[in-house]
């Protein structure tokens, strides 16, 4: 190992009070293939999976048990990369971690990892003479166990150091062994020349839209607010000819409500199609998510095709007769009074009366 990479290394080391010391052999580099320092944009940021696979926003994390990924994305190279943390009382971290990068990719070691007394720290250095490749939409760093005992904003238990001795990327040897990726500009303590990274161990994975689907009473979309009944499909897409799928959602009555909550969504435009066996499919639905959860959205359903042929007609008041005399189920309550009467019938016809069942939904 020659003086420089020594001395870097060195400094790496002293920080995290590794118990054990990996070999490294590196050499002066060469030739430099690196993209300009300060060019990139490196970003830690973490994801949190429960058991059942299942993500959750770190921003609004429920008490429990997770596996905690760091990733790094936004470099294409890496020569050393090093994050330090420390945690609250609230945190207990697995003393050994379920995965690291010198795992998964050739050519990189680990320096160690510490989770004891509050701290959370981990480390890797390339072997190679000038850097290792990593990919730049995201490159798993390290997972670990983490329980946390209170529903939190995981970025208010878990602190990353901006020390640029204790965090920080190193994209190339080349580039200078003191001039690196740090979480500041300046520091008066350190020798070499920083550029800007970020660390965010809370980002959010987008986000809601929730609202409750209702009858709709006539073709021209008005409503009572009385819940649909039966299941219903939302599907999300990305596109208007809704054939790139995001997501999809059901919903059911419950407690008055038939409510439907759709989660992750980053900011842009989003189509809906929903359906259900007494509903004529709506897919006419607009969502714009612009920096914020949407709440309370209320989507009109044409949901008296109690015959399921597709359409509304008179066949379809023939059910609503039915109950009205046996007065037995309030799901065939259309206008949303309390009972099943002739006026529910007459919802039927006023919804089969229109040229178009639909007439197009902005929800923002």
């Amino acid at each position: 190992m020659n003086t420089i990479a020594k001395k870097r290394v060195g400094v790496i080391f002293g920080t995290l009070a590794f118990l054990a010391f990996v070999a490294l052999v590196v050499c002066l580099p060469r030739t430099s293939y690196a993209a300009a320092l300060g060019t990139e944009s490196p970003n830690v940021y973490c994801t949190y999976t429960d058991s059942n696979g299942k993500q959750y926003d770190g921003d609004k994390l429920p008490a429990g048990t997770y596996d905690v990924s760091f990733y790094l994305e936004g470099v294409t190279e890496l020569s050393v990369v090093q994050v330090t943390s420390t945690y609250s009382s609230d945190v207990s971290v697995q003393s050994e971690p379920k995965a690291l990068l010198s795992d998964e990719v050739a050519g990189v070691s680990s320096m160690g990892t510490v989770t004891n007394d509050s701290n959370l720290v981990f480390g890797f250095v390339s072997d190679a003479d000038t850097c290792s490749s990593v990919t730049k939409d995201g490159t798993l760093l390290a997972t670990f166990s983490v329980a946390f005992a209170k529903d939190c904003d995981a970025a208010d238990v878990i602190s990353v150091s901006t020390d640029p001795n204790k965090t920080f990327v190193l994209a190339n040897y080349n580039d200078g062994f003191d001039d690196e990726y740090a979480l500041v500009t300046e520091s008066a303590d350190y020798p070499g020349s920083l550029y800007l990274m970020t660390c965010d161990v809370s980002p959010s994975t987008g986000h809601s839209v929730n609202g409750s689907l209702v009858i709709m009473t006539d073709a021209k979309g008005n409503t009572a607010n009385s819940p649909v009944y039966g299941e219903y499909t939302v599907n999300v897409y990305s596109d208007s000819a809704r054939t790139e799928l995001v997501g999809t959602t059901t919903s059911s009555l419950k407690d008055g409500v038939n409510a439907f909550s759709i989660d992750s969504l980053k900011d842009g435009t989003y189509y809906l199609s929903i359906s259900s066996d007494y509903a004529i499919a709506r897919n006419d639905v607009t969502v714009i998510v612009n920096g914020a959860d949407i709440t309370n959205a209320v989507i009109p359903m044409m949901a008296c095709d109690f015959n399921k042929d597709g359409i509304i007609t008179a066949a379809d008041a023939t059910s609503v007769y039915l109950f009205a005399s046996k007065q037995t189920d309030l799901n065939y309550d259309l206008n949303g009074d309390g009972v099943v009467t002739g006026a529910d019938a007459t919802a039927i016809y006023a919804c089969s009366s229109g040229s178009g069942y639909y007439n197009g939904l902005e929800i923002k």
